[in-house]
């Protein structure tokens, strides 16, 4: 008994794990489209990049559509067109978008 129980509650976590890992993130165009998501959810933001700041390590870019996107690449990214897959996060009392992946589209 104690070993179908097992198997079914692993058996369980097995299929949220692929609801979750395989259900498509959020399109994001705004800032108000980021404060309605919660944190963690996955999310795409594409848009021109006007500004980087860089501390340390980590990079906060800011694009033509005042979403801010918390990266480490080191890559120089002002003036170029991205998108980035990341999720939503409070830093500093702001929501912004943790970048998992950043593609350069022009």
């Amino acid at each position: 008994m104690r070993r179908l129980a097992f198997i079914t509650a692993i058996a369980g976590l097995f299929i949220l794990l692929l609801v979750f890992t395989l259900s498509p993130p959020k399109q994001a165009s705004t800032t108000g489209d980021i404060t309605n998501l919660e944190n963690n959810e996955r999310v795409v933001v594409s848009g021109v990049v006007v500004e980087e700041r860089s501390f340390g390590t980590m990079k906060i870019i800011k694009l033509d559509n005042n979403i801010e996107i918390i990266t480490d690449k080191g890559i120089y990214l002002v003036n170029k067109t991205i998108l980035a897959l990341g999720k939503i996060t409070d830093f500093t009392g702001q929501r912004r978008v943790s970048a998992l992946k950043i593609k350069i589209l022009t």
